[in-house]
C-alpha cells in the first residue's frame, strides 16, 4: 500500500501538470489519448491514475493498445499512438522520455525454495533455474539486459506466463522463479505467497511516458 501510495503521489502531479498544459489551449479539449504500455504490471498502479484523469477530462477518450508482441515505437513515430510507457529509452531526436519514477526490480521464489535463504542474489544463482517470464523476448528483459547477460548467466530453462497473477501462482507452486518490480509484488508477499530477494546491490530501473 505504501509503494502504490507513494506512486500515486509521484505520478497525479505530473498528470495534473498536463491538465494544467491541456487547459492552456484555446481550442476545446475533446478527442482521444491513445496510449501504449511496455510495462505488462503496469496496469496496478496506472488505472488509479487514468482514473483521476477522466474524473477532470471526461471529453477525452482513454484508447490502449497492448500485446506481447507489440513493438509502440514505430506507432509512436506514424502518429498512431499519443503516448508510451517504458522503462526501455531508445534515444531518438523526434521521441521525448518524461521520467515518470524509479523502482526495483525482485526475484521473486516461493517461500520454501532455496534461494529463498539467500540475502542477494547473484547472476550464477539462477544458472540452474527455471526463470517465468512474460511472453516477450528475452533480450527485452529487463533482469536479462542488466543483470544477466552482463556476467554471461542464461538459466536453465525458461516458462513463459501471460499474466502477472498467473506467474506468480506458478511461482508459489515451485515451478520457477521470476524477476518483477517492487510494486507488483508487495501484496502477495505480505500474502505468504511468495518471497523476494534483491538482484545484487538493486537492480533499479525508471520507468518513461
Amino acid at each position: 500500500g505504501e509503494i502504490l501510495l507513494r506512486l500515486a503521489e509521484d505520478i497525479l502531479p505530473k498528470l495534473a501538470r498536463a491538465e494544467n498544459d491541456l487547459a492552456s489551449l484555446k481550442e476545446d479539449v475533446n478527442g482521444r489519448l491513445h496510449m501504449a504500455i511496455e510495462c505488462h504490471s503496469c496496469f496496478q498502479w496506472l488505472m488509479p491514475a487514468l482514473r483521476e484523469y477522466q474524473l477532470a477530462w471526461p471529453s477525452v477518450t482513454l484508447d490502449f493498445s497492448s500485446g506481447f508482441g507489440f513493438e509502440p515505437l514505430p506507432a509512436l513515430l506514424a502518429g498512431e499512438l499519443d503516448l508510451v510507457i517504458t522503462s526501455d529509452i531508445q534515444p531518438r531526436s523526434e521521441v521525448h522520455y518524461e521520467p515518470l519514477f524509479d523502482f526495483e526490480m525482485r526475484l521473486i521464489t516461493a517461500a520454501n525454495h532455496p534461494l529463498a535463504e539467500k540475502e542477494i542474489i547473484d547472476p550464477q544463482d539462477l544458472a540452474d533455474q527455471t526463470m517465468l517470464s512474460y511472453p516477450v523476448q528475452k533480450q527485452r528483459l529487463d533482469v536479462v539486459k542488466h543483470f544477466l547477460q552482463p556476467a554471461g548467466i542464461e538459466p536453465a530453462k525458461w516458462k513463459q506466463a501471460d499474466n502477472t497473477l498467473m506467474l506468480v501462482q506458478m511461482v508459489s507452486a515451485g515451478l520457477g522463479v521470476a524477476a518483477l518490480p517492487n510494486w507488483a509484488i508487495s501484496e502477495f508477499s505480505r500474502q505468504g505467497l511468495i518471497t523476494s530477494k534483491p538482484f545484487g546491490q538493486g537492480l533499479w530501473r525508471r520507468l518513461f511516458a
